[in-house]
């Protein structure tokens, strides 16, 4: 038997079977158009967020207010429940968390788990995924998802980037995007940084032009106390004794007696004036220091300040002995002759030892005494302080040779004073 199809159930047939698949066709490109509009608004947002983060971490040199502009960016996505930046300064051991949630953004502790989490990457300097456990998302609330990423600047992570948000956001894992964030704040960081050194380094210019002015100053004044000192000395002593010397060698009596007291005491006041004369010349520029050298110059100073102030200084030297450049000779014994000076007029000690030492391609000189100490940075701060004057005279001596200068004192423990310089 021959089944027979009815010409108008197939062509019905053909039909439906057409609009099936027109609508099928309508509903796959509709599809295609949301997920594209999709895949465009992701992003949109991408970008739109990007723009603003980048905003936010130029706006401000100063960090604190850069994380939290930046962290108020990312809060404004809604399904965002938290965000943190953790910045490790160079060298640092511990990282410091700004940390904002909700909106307004308030401040916002973060829960051990996270904190954990954030070591491990700003340890490790890959990124991390979390979680959130059972029960810790709202009830009604998508799962809770949290990304934390490093934050690099140059070639060391100084911190790291995280967010919490609802796992149903198209950014909640987004990894590479929260990335280019953190790049930002890393830019961001270094800038921050570079401006901090900078005016680090005009303040230290503005102090050390502020103290050279005083130095040159107070030294000034010094220095015309000081031929002051010289010209009162050499006429009120060796001037006047000069001229005693000679009315004591005028004739003035007929008897052998007076005439031998007169010239015993011409003779002891000649010595004296030449005495005198020879201090002055060793406080201009003592000459052993160029006939022998550093060594038994500063035995000489010592010799001298025991015996004008009975107080003992034990003199020693270590390592090879050998003539220094005259340079840093001089600059040695004037540091020497000053520190010697200080314990004269202030430090009331009962011992002072001194010691020069040759180490490798530097030489050392230290001064030390047992008397009553000081606070250095504030006599240093004392513009007025005659102390205080030698002290930065020895800074700026030390600099002459490219050394270091060190001064440790407290009161009631005596003082140090240590000056480094190199060998040439």
């Amino acid at each position: 038997m021959t089944a027979v199809i009815d010409p108008l159930a197939g062509s019905l047939l053909i039909l439906v079977v057409s609009v099936v698949v027109a609508v099928l066709l309508v509903v796959s490109s509709l599809e295609r158009g949301r997920r594209a509009n999709l895949g465009a608004d992701a992003v949109n947002a991408r970008l739109l967020e990007l723009n603003a983060t980048a905003a936010a971490a130029s706006q401000s040199l100063n960090l604190p207010q850069v994380c939290a502009d930046t962290l108020a960016v990312v809060l404004k996505r809604p399904a965002v429940r938290s965000a943190w930046i953790a910045y490790v300064p160079q060298g640092g051991q511990s990282a410091s968390v700004t940390a904002l949630s909700g909106s307004p953004p308030v401040a916002l502790e973060l829960p051990e788990r996270l904190l954990q989490a954030t070591h491990l990457v700003v340890e490790s300097g890959e990124p991390c995924l979390l979680e959130a456990p059972d029960g810790a998302s709202p009830p009604g609330d998508a799962k809770l998802v949290t990304v934390v990423v490093p934050m690099w600047v140059e070639d060391r992570v100084a911190g790291a980037f995280g967010v919490v948000s609802q796992s149903s956001s198209p950014l909640a894992t987004d990894v590479e995007h929260l990335t280019d964030i953190s790049w930002q704040l890393g830019l961001a960081l270094d800038n921050v940084q570079h401006y901090e050194e900078a005016q680090d380094s005009l303040r230290e210019v503005a102090r050390t032009q502020s103290a050279l002015q005083g130095y040159v100053r107070l030294a000034t004044e010094a220095q015309e106390e000081e031929r002051k000192r010289l010209a009162r000395e050499i006429h009120d002593e060796t001037i006047q004794s000069l001229v005693i010397i000679k009315g004591y060698l005028e004739p003035a009596s007929p008897h052998q007696a007076t005439a031998e007291s007169r010239l015993d005491d011409a003779n002891a006041l000649l010595t004296r004036t030449i005495d005198g004369l020879r201090r002055l010349s060793r406080d201009l520029r003592p000459p052993i220091l160029d006939d022998l050298g550093l060594l038994q110059a500063i035995e000489g100073l010592a010799a001298e300040f025991t015996d004008r102030t009975g107080v003992p200084v034990a003199v020693t030297a270590e390592g090879e002995r050998r003539r220094l450049d005259a340079k840093a000779e001089l600059v040695f014994y004037r540091i020497a002759q000053e520190a010697l000076r200080n314990v004269e007029k202030h430090s009331e000690a009962r011992h002072v030892s001194v010691n020069l030492r040759l180490v490798r391609e530097s030489a050392i000189l230290r001064v030390a005494d047992d008397g009553r100490g000081f606070e250095p940075d504030e006599v240093l701060k004392d513009r007025a302080d005659a102390h205080g004057l030698g002290l930065r005279g020895m800074q700026e001596r030390t600099k002459l040779v490219g050394g270091s200068l060190n001064i440790e004192s407290q009161p009631g423990h005596g003082a140090l004073i240590e000056v480094t310089a190199p060998l040439l």
